[in-house]
């Protein structure tokens, strides 16, 4: 994410710096081509780092990257509960089917004591930062396939080990969850939630 994301990508890389330590098990859910992993080995080169992602090409382009390496859908990991210690994910839940499903994935793979962070591309929720994100969400949507998720529909659980940060007027978000965290997985664009009709994409 290059256009606006600075601020919310700088906030989850505090997150990883508080929480990587040698030996630790991270998975890179949607690695794409492997910019976060590599800011993860160079703040701790002896984490054990797994590298997902739906492309065996995007994968391709990290073979820089020492870490293991497996084609996967996010919404179904092919991993079984509690394998990481960290899970992080970057300009990834906005770009699949059911954002929710994916979040919960993330967490069930977790251990115990585990963390979560991932960044978004999230709606604003003000007249004034939906005016002037505008342009900027055209460019991502047209340029990026990415979407934008509205607050009330976001996978969230809010506890004393969760946070929420949105920046650059409300279009960017990083959450922080724990293993405790749990997240409604069951709804998909279309499907009634509660008495409104969700809105996922803006």
């Amino acid at each position: 994410m290059t256009l606006g994301g600075a601020a919310a990508e700088a906030r989850m890389l505090s997150d990883l710096a508080a929480s990587l330590r040698p030996g630790a098990r991270v998975l890179d859910a949607g690695s794409g081509t492997g910019a976060l992993s590599r800011h993860i080995k160079s703040m701790c080169p002896e984490v054990e780092l797994t590298m997902a992602d739906l492309s065996s090409a995007m994968l391709e382009q990290a073979a820089d990257v020492t870490a293991s390496r497996v084609v996967a859908d996010v919404q179904t990991l092919p991993f079984r509960a509690g394998k990481f210690d960290v899970v992080v994910s970057s300009w990834v839940i906005e770009t699949v089917p059911e954002p929710a499903r994916a979040v919960a994935e993330y967490l069930r793979v977790l251990t115990q004591e585990g963390r979560l962070f991932y960044t978004f591309c999230s709606r604003p929720v003000s007249t004034r930062g939906l005016f002037r994100t505008l342009p900027l969400r055209a460019i991502v949507r047209t340029c990026f396939a990415g979407h934008f998720l509205p607050k009330d529909q976001t996978a969230w659980h809010e506890c004393a080990s969760s946070h929420r940060f949105t920046f650059d007027e409300g279009l960017t978000t990083e959450i922080a969850l724990s293993k405790c965290c749990a997240v409604d997985a069951t709804w998909t664009p279309g499907l009634t939630m509660g008495h409104a009709q969700p809105r996922l994409w803006a």
